[in-house]
């Protein structure tokens, strides 16, 4: 509009109703004041020989921590030691001016009020140089407060910390968006200053803990035992005066306690073992009963233990259980060996064929074995080989006739050897199911040689056999195997063995129904290939013997020997065993 003034200033004084000369009069006076500051800073920036500089303007707060570091350095000169306030008023005023100026540009900057990224980039670049210098100072002290610190010159140490801490607390302040800054590196060197001004105190209190470590482990328990007791003292005295940053008392004071425990604990279990130690020398003179006595006070003693001192070594319940099963083995001692005996009548009777006197020891080592089990539980080692055996054999004790009379009866002499008998045939199906418990073939008939058993299997049939006939029996030997063959007569194995030609189906025969050879032995050669021992060629591998009923006669004739899996189930694959001469 026509008439209305452009001038905000003009619309603010007509605003007051002053005249037109009285704010013409206050203009100028503004002017005036306003040249005479910028003269009073001229002349403290010429005094510093600086340039002219009008810091209050935006762009130009990039050089503002240089002349803050350069006036304060003119203050410093003027008086070292002064407190802020006692220098000139231009350059306390300056300094004031300067700093805030560059606090308030970077705060802008960094919440987005400022756009131009180039005088922010311009600033974080002159605050890392800033910075930087800086940095390079304070890790040299904090190395310097590290070396003096691991010769244990303490004094020395915390001239150096401090000084690092310093220069990290002015980079936090000035220069706070440098990569140099950060509250966590001041945090670190606090504790480090606090450690080199406390360690000389730590120093006994870890000897200490050093030593009564030592004389716990050396047995020293008594000595121990003091100076446990002295450690928790000195930790409740040390957490008064020790930051727990540098100290932390509570977890010092739980470890000594646990080691004063542990520590009494182990004092307490000495009179446990002095008559453990009685207990198990009465038991050597086969005083038994009083051994089970002595047995039963240490395990007292260690119950007391256990109440008293929860969580110790000593107070442990496998110790508990070890000294019991010990009291227990003690008093079951009798009882073992008259098992042992009662095992040696029974060899004797099944040995002999006196099946009924072999079952009823069988029944009176039951009994025996089922007191053991009721009264003495933890004396029981169920893999014990006469515990499973006395258990096996009164389980068939009803098929024990039958069972014996089918081994004993087809064992013919080992040609040229005076102390092993060899099956005359294969093991047939019905004696491996009565035996073993399970049947692999399939087809099922109790007069046809087992077969696809594994050489496991096989070995455990002829373990299960010696126990039913009171003596050795294992797998042949691929020597004995031959050994029993002899030479075979081309004639005879084409027309004599279960092969490929006399067989229609080439399937297996029944066991024993063949014409025997010279020496009684049935199908050596042909019907079903079976398990020898021999050293394998491989690891985990294993060999069968005498080829089968789908072999011809011609490979039959050179004894025929083939490497399988040990663990392999493989069809036309049985066995037959040795046993040894009473």
């Amino acid at each position: 509009m026509p008439g209305k003034s452009r001038s905000p200033i003009i619309r603010f004084l007509k605003s007051l109703n002053i005249s037109a000369p009285a704010a013409a009069l206050l203009l100028l006076g503004v002017a005036m004041t306003g040249l005479f500051v910028k003269v009073v800073i001229d002349k403290q920036t010429k005094a510093s020989g600086e340039e002219q500089l009008i810091l209050l303007e935006r762009p130009d707060c990039v050089e503002a921590a240089r002349l803050v570091a350069e006036l304060r350095a003119e203050r410093d000169a003027i008086a070292p030691d002064a407190p802020r306030g006692s220098c000139p008023d231009e350059i306390d005023d300056l300094e004031a001016r300067l700093l805030e100026a560059r606090r308030r540009w970077v705060a802008e900057c960094q919440s987005g009020l400022e756009s131009d990224n180039y005088y922010l980039n311009m600033q974080r670049g002159h605050e890392s140089r800033m910075a930087a210098q800086m940095a390079v100072e304070c890790e040299e002290q904090a190395a310097q407060g590290d070396e003096a610190f691991r010769r244990q010159d303490f004094a020395t140490a915390l001239r150096h910390y401090s000084r690092a801490l310093q220069l990290q607390h002015e980079i936090n302040i000035r220069h706070p968006s440098a990569s140099q800054a950060g509250t966590g590196k001041e945090t670190r060197l606090r504790k480090k200053l606090d450690e080199a001004r406390h360690e000389p105190e730590l120093i006994p209190y870890r000897d200490l803990a050093a030593r009564a470590d030592k004389a716990l482990e050396s047995g020293q328990l008594e000595l121990a035992r003091t100076l446990f007791t002295e450690l928790m003292a000195r930790a409740d005295a040390l957490s008064l005066k020790i930051p727990p940053t540098v100290f932390d008392a509570p977890l010092q004071k739980r470890r000594a306690e646990r080691k004063l425990l542990e520590t009494g604990a182990r004092i307490r279990a000495q009179a446990a073992t002095l008559v453990l130690d009685k207990a198990r020398e009465q038991a050597a003179g086969n005083n038994y009963a009083a051994a089970a006595d002595s047995f039963s006070q240490a395990l007292a003693l260690l119950r007391d233990v256990q109440k008293d001192y929860p969580g110790t070594t000593p107070a442990s319940q496998s110790n508990l259980d070890a000294v019991e099963a010990e009291r227990q083995n003690t008093l079951a001692t009798p009882l073992r060996l008259k098992l042992a005996a009662d095992m040696k009548t029974l060899d004797s009777h099944l040995s002999k064929g006196q099946i009924e006197s072999a079952v009823q020891t069988l029944n009176t080592q039951m009994l025996l074995l089922e007191d053991m089990v009721r009264l003495y539980p933890k004396n029981m080692d169920e893999n014990d080989e006469s515990i499973q055996r006395i258990r096996f054999l009164h389980s068939i004790r009803d098929d024990l006739p039958l069972l014996h009379r089918s081994i004993h009866s087809v064992m013919k002499p080992m040609p040229g050897s005076d102390q092993w008998l060899l099956m005359d045939r294969e093991v047939s199906q019905l004696v491996f199911e009565k035996l073993h418990g399970s049947n692999p073939c399939q087809i099922r008939d109790d007069s046809l040689p087992v077969e696809g058993v594994t050489l496991e299997e096989a070995r455990r049939f002829a373990r299960l056999a010696s126990w039913i006939c009171g003596r050795e029996a294992r797998l042949p030997d691929i020597d004995s195997f031959r050994r029993a063959l002899g030479s075979p007569d081309p004639a005879q194995v084409r027309t004599g063995t279960w092969n490929s030609q006399t067989s229609s189906d080439r399937q297996p025969r029944h066991v024993g129904s063949s014409r025997a050879d010279a020496n009684g032995f049935f199908d050596l050669l042909g019907n079903v290939s079976e398990w020898v021992e021999k050293v394998p060629a491989s690891p985990g591998s294993a060999y069968c013997a005498g080829g089968n009923a789908r072999d011809n006669p011609v490979r039959l004739t050179q004894v025929p020997s083939e490497e399988h899996e040990a663990g392999e189930r493989v069809r036309n694959n049985g066995f037959r065993i040795m046993l040894r001469r009473n």
